[in-house]
């Protein structure tokens, strides 16, 4: 399905923007017979900083052996974001958390862009909120308050925040969410086929996914009365991990995206974008 493209203006040109599961790992084991590898999460435990991984049941824990990479970079992100979310470039970027903590002025330490695996393409959460003022959501969990936000159910600021998919070099923009709620923390799937995201539009955090950047392709893969927040891919875009709070607790929970399903894996944390 395809969705609208909108146009952008950069250096005096006028520019459009449009916009891909895989299974587990097949091993050979000594004796020579297949063996189908389980897929994995990356989480990172209640308290630490350390990043583990376990089998999408909650089992097999163990800490993640992938070296960390550098965070992806953007060039003009800066330009491109205001044109793309604000359609000037008199505005300022004010990076905010998903519960609308101020993060401060756009730079490289305070938002990641979050860049497709196989194409040319970056996800923003944002929305022109005034005349001089873009909001962009960061991953970056920072308890706080604002007026007129809210992470569990409507407000007049939070309802602005809209999922954006732009070209890197700024040519073509793709509205992949276009609704009254707030929708953010957008990540691709490992094959770039899918996005899931976090949104309030029923009157609760819970999670969402879309195919093809096509807002009319939406399936919800979440519906509990607790929050749940900040999903990731497994490793091998089997599953979707997010975190469910409840009692003051944040709970990894694990759900194949077209089951919509989520189940308990045990383990307390917060689930992260697993390293390649």
């Amino acid at each position: 399905m395809i969705s609208p493209k909108v146009s952008l203006t950069l250096a005096g040109m006028v520019m459009a923007v449009g916009c891909g599961s895989t299974s587990g790992e097949i091993a050979i084991s000594p004796s020579g017979t297949e063996t189908v590898m389980v897929d994995e999460i990356a989480f990172s435990p209640s308290g630490t900083e350390t990043v583990m991984v376990m089998a999408v049941d909650g089992t097999n824990i163990k800490p993640m052996e992938t070296a960390s990479t550098p965070d992806p970079t953007w060039p003009d992100q800066a330009l491109i974001i205001k044109l793309a979310c604000g359609n000037s470039t008199n505005v300022d970027i004010e990076v905010v958390s998903p519960d609308g903590a101020s993060l401060g002025l756009l730079d490289d330490s305070n938002w990641t862009p979050e860049i497709s695996p196989v194409e040319p393409f970056v996800l923003v959460a944002c929305a022109h909120v005034d005349g001089d003022r873009v909001l962009l959501v960061s991953d970056t969990e920072v308890m706080g308050s604002r007026e007129g936000w809210s992470r569990s159910g409507p407000a007049e600021l939070s309802d602005q925040i809209e999922i954006k998919a732009i070209s890197l070099d700024g040519s073509e923009l793709r509205e992949v969410t276009r609704n009254q709620a707030g929708d953010w923390l957008p990540r691709w799937s490992p094959d770039g086929t899918a996005i899931v995201f976090e949104s309030n539009r029923d009157g609760n955090s819970d999670i969402y996914y879309v195919v093809n950047t096509s807002p009319r392709d939406l399936h919800r893969v979440s519906n509990s009365t607790s929050p749940d927040l900040a999903p990731v891919w497994s490793r091998d875009g089997t599953s979707v991990a997010f975190t469910r709070r409840e009692m003051g607790q944040l709970e990894v929970w694990v759900v194949e995206p077209d089951t919509g399903d989520p189940k308990p894996t045990g383990q307390y944390g917060r689930p992260v974008p697993w390293t390649r």
